[in-house]
């Protein structure tokens, strides 16, 4: 009895060693998707750009699409999305001149349908909320100096378009995101005539209860994420000091307290270096990212509180708008 009880226990310490084991290495499983263009390629001058995926270590890149033919044709594919087995994802690829769609793919590059026909709007940056049956975007436009922003939902079908914000009132509206644990939508909104910067506002998700969440203190602030729980929101930032091409890697709690800079690739405005479109973990532990310092826009990946700044890409493709599956 007693050797049956000890292989009964050691069994299940196995199994509680296995599952520990796959918890902790969620993170290496992760594949990251972003929009790309090599400038050597082509004849747009990086005008074009196409979907990829690579591992979270920087191995297997894999290119996803080639609607401008290897840079040949002047289309813009970008701001994937992923939602289980299907990439969602803006791109002017049927009318370079009138403004992008919204299409969708599997994860492989098959099945291409075209899901919101802009009929002349010029839609980008899908994000699903409502489990997936909503979208939102943006819809941009120009009032003959201004070229602006304002974010809208649709079903996924491509019904029932809604304007959640209206431009001049809310000013540009750019970068939504739908936050799980609030149930709001995050974004970056800015008055430009006023000579304010952008800020973090949230809204609920039927564009009510708008509120602005972060200070006017000479931090411009884009491209918002939520952490998984809730807590920690990082986005992209330039002060006072940077010139427009310059931006670093920030962090705060939700509330809009404590913001704290990651990064400092620019030296406070010094060099001539962005640092963009960071991201999450899915296990939360970590920070992905991109940046020019090495000449190229590249993939790092960091640690919440901006230490341990480790490369993971070293390919010819310049780099944006990254998403985690």
């Amino acid at each position: 009895m007693k050797k049956i009880t000890l292989l009964i226990s050691l069994i299940l310490m196995l199994q509680s060693c296995s599952t520990e084991d796959n918890n902790s290495n969620n993170t290496n499983n992760e594949k990251i998707y972003f929009d790309g263009y090599n400038i050597n390629i082509g004849g747009q001058n990086g005008k074009y750009s196409e979907l990829y995926c690579v591992n979270n270590d920087g191995t297997n890149q894999l290119r996803i699409t080639n609607y401008s033919n290897n840079g040949i044709n002047p289309f813009i594919t970008e701001q994937p999305i992923i939602n289980g087995n299907v990439i969602y994802f803006s791109s002017n690829k049927n009318n370079p001149s009138n403004g992008s769609e919204i299409f969708k793919i599997n994860l492989d590059g098959s099945g291409l349908t075209n899901i919101i026909n802009n009929s002349g709007l010029d839609l980008s940056n899908p994000t699903l909320f409502q489990k997936g049956s909503m979208m939102l975007l943006e819809k941009n436009g120009f009032d003959g100096t201004y070229k602006y922003g304002e974010i809208i939902s649709i079903n996924i079908n491509g019904s029932g378009l809604i304007n959640l914000t209206n431009y001049p009132n809310d000013g540009f509206c750019y970068d939504s995101f739908y936050d799980m644990n609030s149930n709001k939508i995050f974004y970056s909104r800015a008055i430009i005539s006023t000579g304010l910067k952008y800020q973090i506002w949230t809204m609920n998700v039927n564009g009510n209860n708008k509120t602005q969440l972060t200070i006017n203190d000479g931090i411009s602030k884009r491209n918002a994420k939520v952490s998984h729980d809730g807590s920690k929101i990082i986005f992209e930032g330039t002060t006072d000091q940077m010139l427009n091409k310059q931006s670093e890697i920030f962090i705060m709690n939700s509330d809009g307290t404590n913001i704290t800079q990651l990064t400092n690739y620019s030296n406070n405005g010094a060099l001539d270096i962005y640092t963009q479109s960071p991201i999450f973990s899915i296990n939360g532990n970590k920070i992905y990212y991109t940046s020019s310092v090495s000449g190229i826009s590249q993939i790092y990946v960091m640690n919440l509180d901006g230490t341990n700044k480790v490369q993971i890409t070293n390919t010819p493709e310049e780099k944006y708008n990254l998403t985690i599956n």
